[in-house]
């Protein structure tokens, strides 16, 4: 037990002692660990700028400190002196005066040290200041010259080890389906131009069916006549507002919180590889867009089954944001599998599944005027899309089958009426 106060009472010595430093210090080598990752990475660390302001900050904080304890100091020394010249005067005897005098000197020497110690430590702060601000610095500017952008510690950049390689070591290309069914090189070794795809589809020849419910929730008209349709139309639309589920996503831990922050986080490196491989498909660089263009693994893996299994909990924690992301990404997708060709069957089940998590996302009851005037149009384009799709191909074999005839039909009564 006394060994245990001993090691208290020595723990609380020390930090006595660095409690004025831990902070500063702690920031500082926080500022320091992000700069050598922004420098490793090579990007234009926006967030170097912040690391800038972080540094000022922490530089005004320790001259503050130390223009405080100098103006401490001095006015400890000043009331001390004044204590002992007062003690000097009332003193009579020689030797007592000599020892107050040798009181004094002490004082005053001890207090031209602790000044001088106090500027080293400030030229010190100074000095690192300036050369971390100078190294931010130079790590935005370096990024704005190879013209990349922040994404924090998960590296944008796709390896081109990905690639295949022949017996040469020569870089066999990906082939990338188009919309009119033929491959096409995704680079320009042989003249080919770079395709025109916002990213590349893993299984390109995917097959995704429409489930019996799907078609019946989805595609819920008798198409009897527009009267009936549009009373039908109403009548679903009334229940889906009707539903007015409770936003639960204020539930999730601090765990699932961060899935879900994960996920959005991913949703922003996506996006800005799609971006970015625009960017440099418009130069015809194709080395940048191989490194850049993103796959829909990505999508799929990283961010919408992160995001659905909030859903398919016993008790969901979920709303209409998310709802409306998963929406948007399986339009992606739909879009995507129609712009590269991909199967019929598969194009029409991602837009049927926006469709579906479009409605969830209606039938919460927090769900702003905004939102209902942003996303009914939404939900309406959807339909139109199914329609003018099965409509292009209606003289292909696909399109003629009686269940996406009665399709067609359903999907362009429901536009019409919503």
């Amino acid at each position: 037990m006394g060994k245990c106060k001993k090691k208290k009472k020595k723990f609380h010595r020390w930090y006595k002692a660095i409690k004025k430093d831990l902070i500063p210090v702690l920031g500082f080598l926080t500022v320091v660990f992000e700069l050598i990752n922004a420098f490793v990475e090579c990007v234009n660390h926006w967030g170097a700028l912040a690391i800038v302001i972080a540094l000022f900050l922490i530089y005004l904080h320790e001259e503050y400190r130390y223009y405080k304890d100098i103006e401490e100091d001095k006015r400890e020394c000043e009331q001390r002196k004044e204590e002992l010249r007062e003690k000097l005067i009332k003193s009579e005897e020689e030797d007592e005066r000599k020892k107050i005098s040798d009181q004094e000197a002490t004082l005053e020497d001890k207090h031209e040290r602790k000044q001088k110690f106090i500027k080293k430590s400030r030229r010190r702060i100074r000095i690192a200041f300036w050369i971390a601000a100078a190294i931010s610095v130079s790590v935005f500017v370096y990024g704005l010259a190879v013209g990349k952008v922040e994404q924090g510690t998960e590296g944008i950049a796709k390896n081109e080890s990905s690639a295949e390689k022949d017996k040469d070591g020569k870089r066999i290309v990906e082939k990338v389906t188009g919309e009119n069914g033929e491959t096409t090189d995704s680079t320009d070794q042989n003249g080919a131009e770079i395709p025109d795809i916002h990213f590349i589809l893993d299984e390109p020849d995917r097959l995704k069916t429409l489930t019996d419910e799907m078609i019946k929730d989805v595609f819920y008209v008798s198409n009897v006549s527009p009267e009936k349709n549009g009373e039908e139309v109403s009548s679903h639309m009334d229940g889906i507002f009707g539903k007015k589920r409770k936003d639960t996503s204020g539930n999730a831990s601090i765990v699932e919180q961060g899935v879900i922050d994960e996920a959005s986080k991913q949703e922003a490196i996506f996006k800005n590889d799609m971006q970015r491989a625009a960017e440099c498909k418009s130069r015809n660089d194709e080395g940048g867009w191989r490194n850049h263009i993103p796959h829909s693994n990505d999508l799929e893996s990283d961010i919408m089954n992160e995001r659905e299994q909030f859903w398919n909990l016993e008790k969901p924690i979920f709303g209409s944001t998310l709802a409306f992301l998963m929406a948007n990404s399986n339009q992606e997708l739909a879009d995507e599998y129609k712009l590269q060709g991909g199967r019929p069957e598969t194009v029409i089940f991602y837009w049927v599944e926006s469709i579906i998590w479009t409605e969830r996302g209606l039938s919460y009851e927090n769900l702003s005027q905004e939102d209902k005037d942003e996303y009914y149009p939404y939900l309406k384009a959807r339909y139109k899309d199914i329609y003018d799709f099965i409509e292009a191909h209606e003289d292909e074999p696909w399109a003629q089958e009686e269940t996406y005839q009665e399709i067609k039909e359903k999907a362009y009564a429901i536009y019409l009426e919503m």
